[in-house]
């Protein structure tokens, strides 16, 4: 017995295989480092003006003039004591709100080990914003204190931590309501096994009696309560809440990766114990409604939907992985940072950021400001904006939500430039002149995208210019004695990228900004919309070919131009536009909008052929309605017809004279006909065709160098020499030659006296001769 006993107990045990949660807390420590520096990069890298950029990370009291009485702030935001600390670098707020993301994740057992945790990761890194930090650092405390209890405490203690952070969340946060069932759902979920039905109603029940007598003490608490269901009644096109309104790749990831957590927690929550999913499935069901609807809420519902998931367990497997998945965030934070490597190159060669907007600060003035996109109020509540100029209306929809109804209806005015008194179809009077005389406003911000506003309040005699970025365009009022040295500046730098000076040095001011093609692009599209199309074409990128439609818009407004003055054509910037134009369109790069503009351009510019031509193509397209565009189509077309029918226009299409048929061809931008009238033409005069033919592909530096050649030529004919200088000008101005542009339009004038063009070379003269300013 002794013998078998000290046999069998020299047998050493089987290892017992470890868990797979034993696995993943070994593989998986509390804090990884990499995964703050993944959610740093990614914080830093959608920062819409780069890293040194202030931002606000506590809410500001609302300062609106129009704000009722009864409006209710954050506590916190009315002690002067905090304003120091309530801004700070974009850089700091990405240090502090990773350190937070990375910690809140790892206390749901959430870090990278796997695909689908590094997606939540990604996902909330790319969708925060300072406005949610205090917001974050309340719920990712209170998840911390939630699960020690857990371990450890008592019920009471839960309680007592979760009271705390209710105070705090009034104290600091105007959107509480939501904060709070975040609170309340972390709470059921990190709270102790044996938390009782009767324990979570009796606390809810009690939050909503202090929170009921608050709502009637005071309006404002009321109203501030509502807010997460309040949002739906705004209006999109004043203060744009849904997750849709944006683009860009950022855009349409982020939108991914919000369907991709969605998705999975409904599927994690679908596969829970039944006492689970009765738990759940309320607060799971509000967070995906304000995450899928409201981009203002999007962020924080993603807490308390990660809140709601149970991840699964981290197996070897997936551990193993972690490297080769935090590797993917590399390309996507250089994919993400791409649109600003040229601010980082111009800081590491300067040593300063590039500015991305305008500074109102800077432009010594004040006062009240009128904001036509509502999106655009957190803008003017940091630093000295916030000091200096008071909004009309913000985006606190709880305070002015019944009054967003006339202030649209007061913006759209704006925007069509009807200042006069009007009846609207709904009984009420319209007309912007009343109220502007009731709010005086001393800025008018419009939003960049907003071309057609931009195009008619450019022509106000009300609104001046005043600075020009991709997100907004300022005007201010004209004959408020503290605008008047801001729009002089802004008049002088717009006339100087019209019309080149030697004195110009090529510095924008606090004018213009704007870094990256995508930002340059923008204001170049601004400027054109205010018809100043040489400025457009000096702003826009390098980049840009010649072929793309900015460029043939610009050349189309050009034609406009002298066609206005003189009627009639430069067929060096007609030629060039329409020509590209047809090319777009043939390729389908118009929009239905931008077919319509052009059609009408072409109508203006007494081309109802080559109208017909482009606005055929929107008439012809089958759809279960009819669009506005299509409606638009049918009516210039018959117009067109119409003229033709009529004989108000003479077209002499039996004629033979082949410089009739080049320069008619030439004015529809078709390049086969072009081709077939060259053949025709001999000596001089095909060699000068010949050049304009071929500036569709050529850029305007090689034309104006041909031309030169062309016009030294002692055979050029002088028959042509006035036409041929004047677009020599033309062009000179293009490439930012002002003495060459000078001296062109007026050898034009000195060689053909009569020329219709000369009243536009007359004009370009005058705007070049400009003294020094």
């Amino acid at each position: 017995m002794a013998r078998r006993f000290r046999q069998q107990s020299s047998v050493k045990p089987a290892p017992r295989r470890k868990p797979a949660d034993v696995i993943a807390r070994e593989l998986s420590p509390g804090f990884r480092w990499q995964d703050w520096a993944i959610s740093f990069l990614m914080l830093i890298s959608v920062a819409p003006d780069g890293p040194f950029q202030t931002v606000r990370i506590l809410p500001a009291a609302t300062s609106a003039v129009l704000a009722p009485e009864w409006a209710w702030d954050p506590p916190v935001a009315r002690i002067s004591a905090l304003q120091p600390i309530a801004e700070c670098p974009y850089w700091l707020y990405a240090i502090a709100m990773s350190l937070l993301i990375t910690q809140f994740l790892t206390k749901r057992k959430a870090s990278s080990a796997s695909g689908v945790r590094f997606g939540f990761l990604i996902a909330l890194s790319i969708l925060a914003r300072p406005v949610d930090f205090a917001a974050a650092t309340i719920i990712v405390v209170t998840t911390i204190v939630l699960r020690r209890v857990r371990s450890d405490g008592t019920s009471l203690q839960a309680i007592i931590g979760l009271t705390t952070a209710v105070v705090a969340s009034v104290l600091f946060c105007l959107d509480f309501s939501i904060v709070l069932l975040v609170l309340l759902t972390c709470w059921i979920r990190d709270g102790r096994a044996d938390l009782s039905v009767r324990i979570v109603l009796g606390f809810c029940a009690s939050l909503a009696v202090v929170c009921g007598l608050a709502a009637l003490c005071s309006p404002g608490f009321a109203a501030a309560l509502a807010r997460p269901f309040t949002w739906v009644t705004v209006s999109e096109d004043l203060l744009p809440m849904s997750p849709a309104a944006g683009s860009g790749f950022t855009h349409w990831l982020s939108i991914g990766l919000v369907v991709f957590v969605v998705s999975h927690s409904w599927w994690r929550v679908w596969n829970a114990d039944n006492r689970q999913v009765v738990l759940r499935l309320v607060p799971l069901a509000v967070f995906t409604w304000l995450c899928l609807t409201c981009r203002y809420y999007q962020w924080v519902s993603l807490l308390g939907i990660v809140c709601l998931t149970d991840f699964p367990q981290a197996v070897l497997k997936d551990a193993l992985d972690v490297r080769r998945v935090r590797w993917s965030a590399v390309p996507l934070a250089i994919l993400f940072l791409s649109p600003q490597f040229e601010s980082y190159q111009t800081l590491v060669l300067t040593g300063r950021w590039p500015r991305q907007f305008v500074n109102a600060e800077t432009w010594e003035t004040s006062g009240r400001v009128l904001l036509m996109q509502l999106e655009f109020s957190a803008d003017w509540r940091i630093g000295g904006s916030r000091e200096n100029f008071d909004l009309i209306v913000d985006d606190r929809w709880d305070l002015f939500r019944h009054q967003y109804g006339n202030y649209q209806q007061v913006c759209r005015d704006l925007r069509d430039v009807r200042s006069s008194r009007y009846l609207r179809s709904d009984g009420t009077w319209g007309g912007y002149k009343q109220w502007i005389e009731q709010w005086k406003p001393t800025l008018l911000v419009v939003d960049s995208s907003d071309l057609d506003a931009i195009r008619r309040l450019s022509l106000s005699p009300h609104w001046k210019l005043m600075g020009i970025d991709s997100h907004r365009t300022v005007f201010g009022a004209d004959g408020d004695a503290k605008n008047t040295r801001q729009y002089q500046t802004a008049a002088r730098l717009i006339s100087e990228l019209e019309w080149p000076s030697p004195q110009f040095d090529g510095s924008f001011g606090n004018v213009l900004a704007g870094n990256g093609d995508a930002a340059r692009t923008q204001i170049a599209q601004v400027l054109l919309s205010m018809r100043l199309p040489y400025a457009s074409l000096r702003v826009m990128p390098e980049s840009i070919r010649q072929d793309d439609r900015l460029v043939a818009m610009c050349h189309f407004e050009i034609a406009h131009r002298v066609f206005r003055h003189t009627r009639r054509y430069s067929l060096v910037d007609q030629y060039r536009a329409i020509y590209h134009l047809r090319h777009l369109l043939a390729s389908g790069r118009l929009t239905a909008q931008q077919v319509v503009r052009v059609s009408r351009g072409l109508e203006a510019l007494d081309e109802p052929e080559t109208a017909v031509a482009f606005a055929a193509t929107l008439s012809g397209q089958s759809a279960p309605a009819v669009t506005q565009e299509q409606q638009w189509a049918a009516q210039l077309i018959s117009r067109c017809e119409s003229q033709t029918h009529d004989g108000a226009r003479v077209i002499s299409a039996t004629s033979d004279d082949p410089e009739t048929l080049i320069r008619r061809a030439m004015r529809a931008g078709d390049q086969d006909a072009v081709t077939k009238s060259l053949k025709r033409l001999d000596g001089g005069d095909r060699e000068f065709f010949q050049v304009l033919a071929d500036s569709v592909r050529k850029t305007p530096e090689d034309v104006y160098r041909e031309l030169i050649d062309l016009l030294n030529r002692s055979d050029f004919s002088a028959e042509r020499r006035g036409e041929a200088l004047f677009y020599l000008g033309s062009l000179a101005i293009e490439i930012g030659d002002s003495p060459g542009a000078s001296n062109a339009f007026s050898a034009s004038i000195q060689a053909a006296p009569a020329q219709p063009l000369n009243s536009i070379s007359r004009i370009s003269l005058r705007n070049l001769q400009k003294p020094a300013r």
